[in-house]
């Protein structure tokens, strides 16, 4: 059992070590120039991109339900569709 422990400890100072390699050193850090070189990332593609695809998203479903409108599929895929709005909007 003594082996296992001392495995153990040693596994973790590697993994400490390693993390310290890929400049993990704790602490996050930028220049002002890259942080407003991200903040315009953000604003420019991924909050765009991201309501589009959340939009596409949405049509999906609806399409759906219209396509089964007086099944009983529609009825679920409607319900399904409510109840993952919900969900992700929490």
């Amino acid at each position: 059992m003594e082996q296992r422990a001392g495995k153990g400890s040693s596994e973790a100072a590697q993994r400490r070590s390693s993390s310290r390699r890929f400049g993990g050193s704790g602490t996050f850090a930028s220049t002002p120039t890259e942080k407003k070189a991200a903040a315009n990332t953000i604003e420019t593609e991924l909050e765009p991109n991201t309501k589009k695809a959340t939009e596409h998203a949405d049509e999906s479903p609806n399409t759906a339900v219209k396509g089964f409108e007086g099944w009983d599929a529609s009825v679920g895929l409607k319900k399904v569709a409510d109840t993952w709005d919900q969900q992700s909007r929490s």
